[in-house]
């Protein structure tokens, strides 16, 4: 009896493990296990995929340094590593009982208007795998129609200098753009801002001409129109490096009563294009150095990035920087009351028929009411 049932035992045991072993077999393929990122740098950018089985759930976060991709169901080992690209400086796998946590550390922001291209690919002909693309470039960028509303009106006798930065036989920085080009139609949609709202402008060149062929001349031809009367004095620049991996905004100034102008400005620029902060900075350039009023010069992008000069030559890009430079400009200016239409209530009593009382012209008008500073 004693053998007899343990025979029985044996078989039935044999017999669980072969029913058993597919279904052992297919949770571990469900799991899967997660290899390595494959990258490859491209123009401008840099490529990493993910290779992953199909339908498996992920989901992208956005952190101050990087993104983190948490993948369910999926196994791997603590690896961690670097790629031979500027654009992500690290990447980790954290795993735990219900899957892997992904994360890559660039050295830029990265949201959903900036720094990524995120592209689910799902399995197809050329592959039966899910694959996550992610593309990162501090010159990736979400570029989103928009329209500009009416600035508030400028107090009077607003007057402002916009210098389009190089000209005539200066290109300035040329790459994927030329600068010159660049600077002129931004100052002139600058330009059309303020002056649609009251401010008198002064444009330093309003063609593609050079102030002077000598290069020191030029630079401080320009910086002597930003005196009084004028009140602000705006440089508009475009960027460049000889590695190309520069991309972003940045503002210069240098004298102390220029620092808060400059804040407003990088600020402005950065809401209205969500384009990589590349700060506020001090230097001693001519054009911000030598004006007597405040003064700041701005680097609107880099002609020597491939995506982000191909942002410069979005219209409605610069539509954006330009609208932004209008709006620190407006910034600096208290906001005038606005005077409402009032509707009279209905007379008690009846008017009188008598004229009312001419004003007389020997009396002098108060100056603020004057100047419309009530």
């Amino acid at each position: 009896m004693h053998l007899r049932y343990y025979g029985w035992v044996h078989h039935l045991a044999r017999f669980f493990t072969v029913l058993l072993a597919p279904l052992v077999l297919s949770t571990t393929l469900a799991q899967g296990v997660l290899s390595a990122p494959r990258s490859a740098k491209r123009e401008g950018f840099t490529r990493v995929v993910l290779d992953l089985p199909p339908n498996t759930p992920y989901l992208l976060t956005y952190l101050p340094d990087g993104i983190q991709i948490r993948l369910t169901g999926m196994q791997a080992a603590p690896l961690s590593g670097t790629l031979n690209a500027a654009d992500v400086q690290s990447w980790s796998y954290a795993a735990d009982a219900d899957g892997v946590t992904v994360r890559f550390k660039t050295p830029f922001p990265v949201n959903d208007q900036r720094g990524l291209k995120f592209l689910p690919l799902p399995p197809s002909e050329d592959s039966t795998q899910l694959r996550l693309v992610l593309d990162f470039s501090p010159g990736m960028l979400r570029i989103d129609p928009f329209q500009p509303q009416p600035l508030p009106v400028f107090p009077l006798n607003t007057q402002i200098v916009l210098d389009p930065g190089h000209g005539g036989s200066d290109p300035g920085a040329v790459g994927g753009v030329v600068e010159k080009e660049v600077t002129l139609q931004v100052a002139q949609m600058v330009r059309d801002h303020l002056t649609q709202a009251g401010a008198q402008v002064t444009l330093t060149r309003n063609a593609d001409v050079d102030l002077s062929p000598i290069k020191d001349r030029d630079l401080r031809a320009r910086a002597a129109m930003g005196k009084p009367p004028q009140q602000y004095f705006v440089s508009i620049h475009v960027n460049s490096d000889t590695a190309g991996n520069g991309a972003g905004i940045e503002t210069w100034y240098y004298t102390p009563q220029s620092k808060t102008f400059a804040d407003a400005l990088q600020r402005r620029m950065i809401e209205m294009t969500a384009h990589t902060s590349r700060g506020v900075k001090r230097a001693p350039f001519v054009v911000i150095k030598e004006p007597y009023i405040p003064a700041a010069l701005v680097e609107v992008g880099f002609a020597s990035h491939p995506l982000d000069s191909e942002n410069l030559r979005n219209p409605i890009h610069l539509q954006r920087i330009a609208y932004g430079i209008a709006q620190a400009i407006r910034d600096q200016y208290p906001t005038l009351p606005s005077l409402a239409p009032v509707t009279p209530p209905e007379p008690s009593i009846p008017l009188p028929t008598t004229p009312l009382e001419t004003p007389d012209p020997s009396v002098p008008l108060d100056p603020d009411f004057e100047h419309g500073q009530m």
